[in-house]
């Protein structure tokens, strides 16, 4: 129930990107899987379905960054309103309309949510998991080398940006 309510389906094997313009956009994304991809490995179906594989794998990194900002977020209004009054009034926004609610009646779903959103993130971690680890059994049917991973596709990233090597920080 709480995956529809973030906007995607956890039984679907594609979700779409977020419409985010954030800092991790530049790092996960699916363009340059596919472009690099295709360029080493040529157009073979097994390349054309490892680009795929590193083009879904992008798309979940992104999402479980977005839902870990989500939780970061339920997190911080927890921690606001925990020791409040029960009966004093506070506002949620609900489907776009703001409510008012007591803080006894909001707490709980929003602990709620919070649950939910940290179950879909590790469901999402999960299914990254193996999404990797295809990635890397075709890269390793196909003789592809560097640009492995997460970790690969970040560090091209920041080495074009800053130009310095990954894990240095300026």
């Amino acid at each position: 129930p709480a995956a529809a309510e973030f906007g995607f389906s956890l039984s679907s094997t594609r979700l779409t990107a977020p419409r985010s313009t954030g800092p991790h956009q530049r790092l996960f994304s699916a363009s340059n899987y596919s472009h690099d991809t295709m360029a080493a490995v040529g157009s073979s179906p097994q390349a054309e379905r490892y680009a795929n594989v590193k083009r879904e794998e992008g798309a979940l990194q992104r999402k479980i960054i977005e839902m870990e900002g989500e939780a970061d977020q339920h997190k911080v209004v927890v921690n606001a309103i925990k020791d409040l009054d029960g009966s004093r009034r506070c506002f949620r926004l609900v489907g776009g309309v703001l409510v008012e609610r007591t803080v006894a009646e909001v707490l709980p779903a929003v602990k709620e949510n919070l649950d939910a959103i940290t179950k879909i993130v590790d469901e999402l971690k999960t299914r990254l998991g193996k999404k990797s680890a295809e990635a890397l059994a075709l890269q390793r049917e196909l003789g592809v080398t560097g640009g492995g991973g997460a970790a690969g596709g970040a560090g091209g990233a920041a080495r074009g940006a800053g130009g310095a090597a990954p894990g240095v920080l300026a």
